[in-house]
């Protein structure tokens, strides 16, 4: 009697092994899509901040060779009405 009661405690404790185990992966699982979607909204944001900034750094650019190339123009229409 003592003997099958010993295996079914046993047989009980190791399927409460597999069962804890299969809870663990599971919330692993769970906890590593957590982290990939948390880095992925950190990554996300900055991506979208250094872009935002390189964006203004060209824009600044771009006004700038605009600002140069009115100030030609209006030097060549200066030099032109001149001529006439």
């Amino acid at each position: 009697m003592e003997d099958k009661l010993y295996g079914l405690v046993e047989k009980l404790y190791i399927e409460m092994q597999k069962g804890f185990k299969e809870v663990n992966e599971r919330l692993d699982q769970k906890a590593d899509k957590a982290d990939i979607a948390r880095l992925e909204n950190q990554h996300g944001a900055k991506a979208l901040f250094d872009f935002q900034k390189t964006q203004e750094e060209v824009n600044e650019r771009v006004l700038s060779a605009l600002d140069r190339i009115e100030n030609k123009l209006e030097t060549y229409d200066v030099q032109i009405y001149s001529l006439q």
